[in-house]
């Protein structure tokens, strides 16, 4: 009776132990999914913010590069404009031929407002 009672303890033991090993393994396996979905939600934040950051920084060189190059194409016009300017003012005939037609303008104007 002894070992009988001996072995029913054991057995009861024994499946105490794989009752507390099944509730063991299923709070892991509970922690497990939720750290595993909180270590998503972070990356996928950190991602976005990653993407959002260097699309922030391709915009902002982008714009650099397009002031830079509006300035470069203001300087050149100006150069060009005063090349030209200098050509046509350092040629004699063709200040006089200017100061002709500003004339000839004027007195166009003037003569259809009289009209």
């Amino acid at each position: 009776r002894k070992l009988v009672g001996l072995r029913a303890e054991g057995d009861a033991i024994l499946e105490k132990a794989a009752r507390e090993r099944t509730e063991l393994l299923r709070e892991a396996a509970a922690t497990r999914e939720q750290l595993l979905r909180e270590a998503r939600r972070k990356a996928d934040e950190e991602g976005e913010r990653i993407v959002a950051a260097a699309r922030a920084k391709a915009e902002a060189e982008r714009e650099a590069i397009l002031q830079d190059a509006r300035h470069q194409v203001a300087l050149l016009s100006i150069a060009v404009t005063e090349k030209i300017l200098r050509a046509k003012l350092d040629d004699e005939q063709a200040q006089t031929r200017l100061a002709e037609a500003m004339l000839d303008e004027m007195e166009r104007r003037k003569t259809q407002k009289e009209a």
